[in-house]
This record gives C-alpha cells, sequence and structure tokens, in this order.
C-alpha cells in the first residue's frame, strides 16, 4: 500500500511541525512513501486531486479543516483517505478512533482497517464533522480570536462570551421536504460527528459512518442559566434537557429571519446568506480508522 502525507503547516495555529518531523520517522521506512507540504487551502486541494492518482492512501495531516478538504477532494477518486490529526480540536478524527496520540494514528494507518464515512454540503461548502448556526458558530468565532493554547479552554471561555452576546432568532426548519415549524432558537447544528469543539459531545449517537444526520436545535434559554448546564454537554447528557432537540434526517432547509454566525468544522463561514440547504452524502469516501 502507497500513502502521500499531505502536512498542513498552519495546524494547532502553527505548533504542529515537530509532530510532523516525528511522523515522517515513524514513517520512514514503509516501502511506498512520499511527504508533500502545503503552502495553501488551494495547493492542499489540488495536492491531494493529484496524489489520489497515484498513491492508494491520501493522508491529511491537520485539523478538522484540513480533514475536511482533503477528503472532498478524494470524493470522485478510488483512493482511501488517511487521517494524522495535528489540530486543536481534531473532532472528526475522534469519530474514527484517533483519539490517543500521534503514534496511534500511525499504527491505525498501518493496520490499513477502512470504513466508509458520510459527507454534508450545505449550499456551495462542505462539511465531515459538524456545521453550526447561532451559538456555536458565535463561540467558534471568538475561540479562533482567542489567543490561549489550550483548545478545550479556549472553547468553554469563548462558550462563555458567546452566551452574554448572543440573540435568539427565528428559523423555518424543514426535514427531509416537510415543513416542520417555525421556532425561536439561539443555536442549529448538523451533526456528522459526536463531538465539537475539542470536549463538547453536541451529538451523543452521531457518527459518520451511519449515513445518518443529526439536526441540534437549541431553544432559548437564560443567559444566566446557560454556563451551569454547559457541563451536561461535556458528559453527553444534554438530551436531558428541555432546551434541547435532536432530529435524525438526510436533508434540511433553514430559512433564518436575519444572518447568523457560521462554522464548517471549527473554520469560519462569512455569509450574509439566511436560507441554507443542508443534504448528507452517505458513504462518499473510504477511510483508515480504529
Amino acid at each position: 500500500m502507497s500513502f502521500c502525507f499531505l502536512y498542513n503547516p498552519s495546524s494547532n495555529r502553527n505548533r504542529s511541525y515537530n509532530k510532523f518531523l516525528l511522523l515522517k520517522e515513524l514513517t520512514k521506512s514503509w516501502p511506498d512513501v512520499d511527504y508533500i507540504t502545503t503552502e495553501s487551502r488551494n495547493h492542499l486541494k489540488s495536492a491531494a486531486r493529484k496524489a489520489a492518482k497515484h498513491f492508494d492512501t491520501v493522508v491529511a495531516c491537520g485539523g478538522d479543516g484540513t480533514v475536511r478538504d482533503v477528503a472532498v477532494a478524494l470524493m470522485d477518486s478510488d483512493a482511501t483517505l488517511g487521517v494524522i490529526p495535528l489540530g486543536s480540536g481534531n473532532d472528526f478524527s475522534k469519530g474514527l478512533g484517533l483519539n490517543s496520540g500521534l503514534k496511534n494514528a500511525v499504527e491505525v494507518l498501518k493496520r490499513g482497517k477502512t470504513g466508509t464515512v458520510s459527507i454534508g454540503r450545505c449550499n456551495d461548502f462542505y462539511f465531515i464533522n459538524t456545521l453550526g448556526f447561532g451559538f456555536d458558530g458565535q463561540t467558534n468565532r471568538y475561540a479562533t480570536e482567542s489567543s490561549l493554547r489550550i483548545g478545550s479552554i479556549r472553547y468553554a471561555l469563548a462558550a462563555l462570551k458567546a452566551n452574554f452576546l448572543r440573540t435568539p432568532f427565528k428559523v423555518v426548519v424543514t426535514f427531509d421536504g416537510t415543513l416542520v415549524k417555525e421556532n425561536d432558537w439561539i443555536m442549529i447544528t448538523a451533526a456528522n460527528g459526536r463531538v465539537e469543539g475539542g470536549n463538547f459531545i453536541i451529538a451523543p449517537d452521531a457518527t459518520p459512518f451511519d449515513a445518518v444526520l443529526r439536526l441540534v436545535m437549541i431553544r432559548p434559554i437564560s443567559k444566566w442559566l446557560l454556563p451551569f448546564l454547559l457541563p451536561f454537554f461535556l458528559i453527553g447528557r444534554h438530551q436531558w434537557l428541555p432546551y434541547y432537540e435532536c432530529k435524525e434526517v438526510q436533508k434540511v432547509s433553514l430559512d433564518f429571519n436575519r444572518p447568523v454566525f457560521i462554522h464548517t468544522d471549527g473554520e469560519q463561514i462569512n455569509s450574509s446568506d439566511t436560507h441554507f440547504e443542508i443534504e448528507l452524502y452517505p458513504e462518499a469516501l473510504h477511510v483508515i480508522c480504529r
């Protein structure tokens, strides 16, 4: 089996280089391997498409955004996606069982066990883990702007800031072609994975392997109460809360009454759009997993 490793040097805020050097040391004896350090997002995508023509496995070395861009580039190819998590959250990687460090990820690659995962699309952009509107999009914005090094703490403090600056919005929600309701919400998230923000369990039953998208919706909560409820998201028990609703869907249409904060796989989407069509592409890609 041949491997091409695509390394994004900006992963984890440019603090991943030593791990990449260790990765090269751990894999240098493999029979057919190449390493490419990418210079930009466009370079990453084009390198992934080219590598898919010559290598069995194209390995994304970076965070969730890097993995998503490589995954989308491989969708129409015969190549398998591999993942070396080098980001700050690595939320999608956790769904693959890659949550025990670099050496574990290398061993998983070496064993070569594969599964088939789904990929989500919203309007003209894709997501592999979560797509968030409202509160978690706003939280992600503040976490991105923070200078704190530890991702979980950065995200938790950003959530507290977003909580006191957020405002509810109205959305007309349509599940799989059936109009459901218009209501007030503070957050709507399409989840293909169970974790976002490093440790927040947004959809406990979600997995990229089951070809089902979870639409998580949070009703308005008092700004003084929400900080005491955030621990429920850390232990995956927020479904006990009356503010939480989750639907299993394939297609979703959202019509907001105003523009809101949006993130896809931890990256900000700057958009003034208020209409979004979300669809899950089941069994879109083969990926090496635990």
